[in-house]
């Protein structure tokens, strides 16, 4: 998401909301898959919002340059307790997070006065969502997980999530950040008034099924498309510079879009029907069948003519509101890209 913060709001509060953040029943599905089925990104989004909100009284590395201890176990222990697993009785060498932490550091205690609803958040989430036969999977969904967030995971590579990798990328990735997108508007001579289709300009056509429909596209759809972009503008960020393919993690994508396709179809989310200058605006390709995690381009000529670019709010004043539309991400599901209005 643009707003990361928003992002992390969402998966410490409410957790009986009926707001598809996780995908409820891509949770039932195959829990003993690597990559946690997407948990790993949103463990990561929690734990840079808990290293760098809550552990302001110390500095994060030591004086040998290494992180401190006490980081990587307050934060391990905040992870555990926010997927609900029993800390007494884990049978992994995480247990003694729980022991050491007696007295609960005042970073942690603050924490839960904060997030009161983060206890146990993914565990109830899970619970209220799943189909009544599906609640008695939970036991094993704590164990497999608690083995595989508590291995240890040489590579620290983001498909093999670990609490040791999760916190390795949170580090890496800092402090939570508020973006802001911005694209140039319609510079012809009759640019479309209505706000539902003020985007349509962005395609020359729609290339069409092979019945002939399906040559327009749902508002909807215009939505989902720039939430595309943004999510390939941000991965570009953490991919080499001149690497045109990003790896898209599906899953929280579908949650910023609001809709819970457990079906794993890329019709859900890829569009390479949408056509600018006879080429494809967007490419994909994916190894798994779930298309769980994908490589992901957007066409860079596009991207170009468009100039199309990721901002912070300190930046919003140098931008020409008269030629360019400013988006603000507001949270999850439909309707949340809203176009900044200047008069």
């Amino acid at each position: 998401m643009l707003n990361e913060i928003l992002e992390f709001e969402a998966y410490v509060k409410a957790p009986e909301s009926a707001d598809p953040r996780i995908q409820p029943k891509m949770l039932t599905k195959n829990y003993e898959s690597d990559d946690l089925n997407g948990i790993g990104g949103i463990l990561v989004i929690l734990a840079r919002g808990f290293i760098f909100g809550f552990e302001t009284e110390q500095k994060i590395y030591n004086e040998d340059g290494l992180v401190n201890e006490n980081i990587l176990n307050d934060t391990k222990y905040i992870l555990l307790q926010w997927c609900g697993f029993d800390l007494n009785v884990l049978e992994s060498k995480e247990k003694a997070i729980n022991d050491d932490l007696e007295n609960h550091r005042q970073c942690i205690l603050e924490w839960q006065k904060t997030y009161p609803e983060a206890d146990g958040w993914l565990k109830k989430y899970w619970l209220h969502h799943c189909p009544e036969k599906k609640k008695e999977q939970w036991e094993n969904v704590e164990s497999e997980w608690n083995k595989k967030l508590c291995s240890k995971n040489k590579e620290y590579s983001q498909k093999q999530i670990t609490l040791t990798s999760v916190i390795a990328i949170a580090l890496e990735r800092g402090p939570l950040r508020k973006r802001y997108m911005t694209l140039r508007k319609d510079t012809s001579e009759k640019p479309e008034k209505d706000p539902k289709k003020r985007f349509g300009y962005l395609y020359s056509r729609i290339e069409p099924h092979k019945d002939g429909s399906g040559t327009s596209i749902h508002e909807t759809t215009r939505e989902q498309i720039l939430k595309n972009i943004a999510a390939y503008l941000i991965g570009k960020e953490y991919h080499p510079k001149n690497q045109r393919f990003i790896l898209l993690d599906r899953g929280r994508l579908m949650g910023w879009y609001g809709k819970d396709d457990y079906g794993y179809a890329d019709e859900a989310w890829y569009r390479p029907r949408v056509i600018w200058e006879e080429k494809q605006i967007m490419e994909a390709h994916s190894g798994d069948r779930g298309w769980n995690f994908i490589k992901l381009s957007i066409n860079q000529e596009f991207l170009e003519h468009f100039e199309f670019q990721l901002i912070s709010e300190e930046q919003i004043a140098d931008i020409d509101k008269s030629g360019y539309w400013i988006l603000e991400d507001i949270g999850h599901g439909t309707k949340s890209l809203k176009c900044l209005e200047y008069y």
